[in-house]
């Protein structure tokens, strides 16, 4: 049976060309993984629209999707209370 010792205090020596590929080569990926995030993340622009909805319509969906308060509704948008209670009145026909 051979000794199987293992060898104590051998240097493991790398070849510096073979560590600077390594090095760019994780670089180099590095950057075109940070490149593609940030291209995705810089170019998505939220679309604009300049149609607005009208303060009587957006009153008709709160009334329809919440409990909120007539007096909170007519805050948000601009009707007078009144207003806000006729289109609530108005919705139940």
């Amino acid at each position: 049976m051979q000794n199987l010792k293992p060898q104590i205090n051998v240097p493991i020596t790398l070849d510096k060309c073979l560590i600077c590929r390594v090095i760019k080569g994780l670089s180099d990926a590095l950057m075109m993984f940070f490149y593609f995030v940030i291209q995705k993340w810089t170019f998505y622009v939220m679309p604009k629209s300049n149609k607005r909805r009208s303060p009587e319509s957006w009153a008709k969906q709160l009334l329809k999707e919440n409990e909120m308060l007539l007096k909170d509704i007519s805050s948000l948008t601009g009707l007078d209370i009144h207003k806000v209670f006729a289109l609530k009145l108005k919705m139940r026909s």
